[in-house]
């Protein structure tokens, strides 16, 4: 009998993504609460795993919000924050105004056909849109657009929000507009359905902002527990720094051991921080295999490029529209620092301070911790191909500095995607 040639699964990679999927399925729907102890010997024996298993599994949800830890004494489920979700509607807003944009031009007649499924299905009546909002089935209406945009990194961003969101709907879905959910979502599959690009985009925007009350009006931050760093990631920023300076290069390989000994640690928080880059995407993984650091895709650099536009553009909006003033005085200080050393690492340290001047200004929490995981991608990227900082000088910043102080944000948004702009192959020399 010759050998089957129907691929299986014997790495155990499979059973590892399912009982992440299984434990995100149950805090978002509630089945273990917000403020829930998450005890190691009850979840193994419940999902029947094992401790290392459930350790990644958990690291993992506490990248997306879903988890706290408090070293040496316990894991539990996060509680809602309606502020953070807020903040986290408002990041996916712009993220998946992008992938509309990006995506639409390539929508084929399957792609047709799922949107007008969507709407006979679920855009019926009021009690089915708030059914489908409540039951993230709506998600359906967004694959269509995130799968032919296929950019990585606003899927990436995509899967650190949704849970949350998700989480929020399903627990106090009834507390959604109805009529504006039907309303809006409909307004967006005709849009697209009718082929008109700009009107799927300020329908997506109009859904985007009919956000329940309790979200929209949110103040109160719910206590959190206070948190020492943990092992692992102190494991992973020195990883990373050493990614980003150059210590360790592309491609090369990331032996559990050979980490251990030099950082002095045991093998669960290295795997654990190996994880969390992956997520991050500057490392890559294989099952019983190395982590090895990412190589440098011509393919993946212009879609972090294109989603820190976005995301950056974004703060920039938030910023220019709260509270300015920290972001001018970095561009007053960084054009004076660019008249005397305009090097492509005076570049990037000045493109640093100034974005981290933005965010102070834009005061968003999530926003901030997303750009924080795309900010290492982007600077290695900017540091192997310094040419994507040419248009990052003085007199770029002179002209974004008169524009933010003048309140233009759509000028200053305008020169602020300048920066980030990259052609799809890499420049070359005569």
């Amino acid at each position: 009998m010759p050998i089957p040639t129907t691929p299986i699964d014997v790495t155990g990679a499979a059973e590892r993504a399912a009982l992440y999927d299984r434990l995100l399925d149950a805090i978002v729907t509630g089945d273990l609460t917000p403020g829930q102890r998450l005890g190691e010997q009850e979840l193994c024996e419940r999902f029947g795993t094992s401790r290392a298993a459930l350790g990644e599994a958990l690291a993992r949800l506490s990248l997306v919000g879903l988890t706290d830890v408090v070293p040496r004494r316990s894991t539990h489920v996060t509680a809602v924050d309606p502020r953070r979700v807020h903040q986290a509607l408002g990041v996916l807003g712009e993220v998946t105004a992008a992938a509309i944009v990006d995506g639409f031009p390539r929508l084929t007649d399957a792609d047709r056909d799922t949107l007008v499924a969507y709407r006979d299905t679920w855009l019926v009546d009021d009690a089915a849109a708030l059914t489908a909002l409540r039951e993230s089935r709506v998600s359906t209406v967004h694959d269509v657009f995130y799968r032919r945009a296929a950019n990585a990194d606003l899927d990436r961003v995509r899967s650190w929000l949704s849970p949350g969101i998700v989480r929020f709907h399903r627990l106090h879905g009834d507390a959604a507009d109805a009529a504006a959910a039907r309303r809006t979502q409909r307004a967006l599959v005709d849009a697209a359905l009718a082929g008109d690009g700009q009107a799927t985009v300020r329908a997506w925007r109009d859904a985007a902002a009919a956000v329940p009350t309790a979200v929209r009006e949110a103040t109160d931050v719910p206590a959190r527990r206070p948190t020492t760093p943990l092992i692992r990631d102190r494991v992973r920023d020195a990883i990373r720094r050493a990614i980003l300076d150059g210590t360790l290069l592309p491609g090369e390989l990331l032996r559990e051991a050979d980490l251990m000994r030099w950082l002095g640690v045991s093998r669960t928080p290295v795997r654990d921080a190996l994880a969390t880059l992956a997520e991050i995407g500057i490392v890559t993984q294989r099952y019983h295999q190395p982590a090895r650091v990412a190589t440098l895709d011509r393919r993946e650099f212009v879609d972090a490029m294109r989603t820190a536009r976005v995301l950056r553009g974004y703060a920039q909006r938030l910023c220019v529209e709260r509270s300015p003033q920290a972001l001018l005085d970095a561009l007053d200080a960084e054009i004076a620092v660019l008249a005397d050393d305009d090097s492509p690492g005076s570049r990037l340290a000045a493109a640093t301070r100034v974005v981290d001047a933005t965010l102070a200004g834009a005061r968003d929490e999530v926003l901030t911790v997303v750009l924080d995981r795309l900010a290492p991608r982007v600077r290695w990227y900017a540091t192997h191909e310094p040419s994507v900082l040419d248009a990052f000088d003085a007199a770029a910043l002179r002209e974004l500095r008169d524009a933010v102080r003048a309140g233009d944000v759509a000028r200053a948004a305008a020169v602020d995607a300048r920066f980030y702009d990259v052609a799809p192959e890499p420049p070359t020399t005569a």
